[in-house]
């Protein structure tokens, strides 16, 4: 074989060689990176529903003490976010592991929402009785959704735990990768040099 077709030949198994190693890395990074964002994202939506099902809890009881329309919009403003909050739990936290966890916490965010609803409405008609129980059951959900939040957030850091170890483990097999692949290219160069001096004698 003439020296410029092995030229060719090795300039054209390392181009291969590089880029296919870059693509891998780059896959690797991009998924971790995905991962990482989605166990995020789940806290951020379990924090924002705990939140909000206390800002609804509250903007209610101010609308019942104060009785003004201002505060009886600003009300139905908080419940419709803790609705809107409810809908992402299917996209964002629910899962194989989670799911009939999930499902009860969807269920229980429901019932506090239907409560709210009913004590507002029992309070405007001035059922006072009426309006008294269902508060009641409106704060005892509202504790559940709490304690239930802190139950998901706890599965969630097991599961990233167990999340940072794999990607420790990544992290040092790519360490490992990085060494073998300079020897290697170290030992590739050294034989294409052989391979061509023997070409030139």
């Amino acid at each position: 074989m003439k020296i410029q077709a092995r030229f060719i030949l090795f300039f054209t198994l390392l181009v291969i060689l590089m880029n296919g190693v870059a693509f891998y890395l780059f896959h690797s990074s991009q998924r971790t990176i995905d991962d990482y964002h989605t166990s995020f994202e789940r806290f951020i939506v379990l924090n924002e529903i705990s939140q909000q099902t206390n800002t609804v809890y509250e903007a209610m009881n101010t609308y019942l003490t104060a009785r003004t329309q201002e505060e009886l919009t600003a009300y139905a403003t908080e419940r419709k976010i803790l609705s809107q909050e409810k809908e992402e739990l299917l996209d964002t936290v629910k899962n194989e592991g989670n799911d009939q966890l999930v499902t009860n916490y969807e269920n229980m965010i429901e019932s506090f929402l239907l409560e709210c609803d009913i004590t507002v409405q029992a309070f405007q008609r001035q059922e006072i009785n009426q309006y008294s129980g269902h508060l009641n059951e409106a704060a005892q959900t509202s504790a559940f959704i709490q304690e239930t939040t802190l139950t998901l957030i706890n599965s969630e850091l097991t599961d990233y735990r167990t999340f940072y170890n794999k990607m420790d483990q990544k992290s040092s097999y790519l360490q490992w990768m990085g060494i073998s692949l300079f020897v290697s290219m170290i030992l590739f160069s050294l034989l294409m040099a052989f391979w061509f001096s023997r070409g030139i004698t």
